[in-house]
């Protein structure tokens, strides 16, 4: 489901009201290629918005150490998983 979310704020509230699990965080390698980690939401906060969420992509082609991911509040959308 694509939510409307235009600011950092409209994503922790939709975690919260949606009572979301996981999070997954998607983005391409420079091939190309779908890369993806999951976090909790714990995870993500106002911050880790602004700042990045971290991660290791040394076993990301393309990528040799320490990669922040700042995701886009436009871009969050709800998956249910049956």
């Amino acid at each position: 489901m694509s939510l409307k979310c235009t600011v950092i704020e409209d994503v922790l509230k939709a975690i919260k009201d949606h009572k979301v699990q996981m999070i997954d965080l998607r983005f391409t390698d420079l091939p190309g290629t779908w890369q993806h980690f999951s976090v909790p939401p714990s995870a993500v906060d106002s911050d880790a918005m602004n700042e990045g969420i971290g991660f290791d992509g040394s076993s990301i082609r393309g990528f040799v150490d320490a990669i922040a991911l700042r995701p886009r509040p436009y871009e969050f959308h709800l998956y249910y998983d049956a």
